[in-house]
């Protein structure tokens, strides 16, 4: 009998491991990609992955472009960088365009526009669209002059100071005096008011004269008739009758007289005559023009008489109604208080 011819299992074992090996070998062989250069300059480094381990790059990074700015470490396409927690850099922030930041800005070096550092105590000022450049600080300027306590100051020239007229001491104000007194205000001089003049319901005390000023023919005349601030004026006088009659031309009589002065400001259609006789006589009078005629009805011919004439004047002609013409004033003599 022939005898037949058998593998060894120790071939079997060997061949099949070495196919492991080849096939284990190619696989690395195709995964590798070749280096540009001799090692260790072309080494392939560990590509970056999603993993949650932290990496680091020695080399430069781009994302979304083509190429990266020798220049620096980082360089990022149109998409921009979009930071969610604090960013911080430890060198210089270079942009091009606008910065724009929806809250404070914090920075502890220098704000340099166009790379040039600000001198101490200057400021910057916008020159253009886009353009600031450091400036100056304005000058006040010198101020000089002099005062004295509870003098209120004013300007004497354009940079000095000095004293004015009004004084105020805490207490009370002088105008042109030093000495109020226990007055809140004490105007030493003559004072205008071009308004109305509300006392709050006050007394005007210590008046030696009140008179309104009448402008007629271009003179200035002062009236010191009765009744001279109002609606009303009046003039009174003495006379005496020649031959039971006297008649006053009103108009013609002597300028700047009570008279003369009582037909210039008086609205003349409504002057009322009274007559008084001081003897034994009666009398009447009326207004005939500008004639004052009193005429005797009996009595002594040659009687003596006082007369009063009163009238609205002239400068309230179309107003002769006794209503006041604010009627919202705040202060004035309660008559229907007073008769309660």
């Amino acid at each position: 009998m022939k005898k037949e011819n058998q593998i060894s299992p120790k071939i079997v074992s060997l061949s099949f491991a070495i196919l492991v090996l080849l096939l284990v070998s190619a696989f690395y062989i195709f995964a590798w990609t070749e280096p540009t250069t001799a090692p260790p300059g072309g080494n392939v480094a560990v590509p970056l992955n999603t993993g949650s381990d932290s990496q680091y790059k020695v080399g430069k990074l781009g994302a979304f472009t083509s190429g990266i700015d020798p220049s620096y470490g980082l360089t990022i396409g149109s998409s921009g960088i979009k930071a969610t927690g604090n960013s911080y850099f430890e060198g210089a922030l270079t942009a091009t365009t606008d910065i724009t930041a929806n809250d404070d800005i914090v920075f502890n070096g220098e704000l340099m526009p166009d790379g040039a550092t600000c001198s101490n105590n200057q400021i910057l000022q916008k020159i253009g669209a886009d353009n600031w450049d450091c400036v100056n600080m304005p000058s006040g300027g010198t101020l000089s002059g002099s005062g004295t306590a509870n003098y209120i100051s004013k300007w004497t020239a354009g940079t000095t100071l000095g004293n004015s007229q009004i004084f105020d001491n805490g207490t009370g104000v002088g105008i042109g005096t030093s000495n109020p007194g226990s007055n809140k205000l004490y105007v030493n001089g003559n004072a205008f008011v071009n308004g109305i003049l509300d006392m709050g319901n006050h007394k005007i005390a210590n008046v030696t004269e009140i008179d309104p000023v009448f402008g007629i023919d271009g003179k200035k005349y002062v009236t010191y008739m009765p009744d001279s601030i109002g609606q009303k004026i009046e003039v009174v006088g003495e006379a005496q009758l020649t031959g039971g009659k006297l008649e006053i031309d009103l108009a013609g009589q002597p300028e700047g007289s009570d008279l003369w002065l009582f037909w210039q400001t008086a609205y003349q259609e409504s002057i009322i005559p009274f007559v008084s006789p001081q003897d034994n006589a009666s009398l009447y009078a009326y207004i005939d023009g500008s004639r004052f005629i009193v005429k005797l009805a009996q009595g002594q011919e040659n009687t003596r008489f006082s007369y009063r004439l009163i009238a609205t004047r002239l400068d309230h002609a179309n107003d002769q109604g006794n209503l006041y013409s604010d009627q919202g004033v705040q202060y004035f003599i309660d008559i229907d208080q007073l008769r309660k």
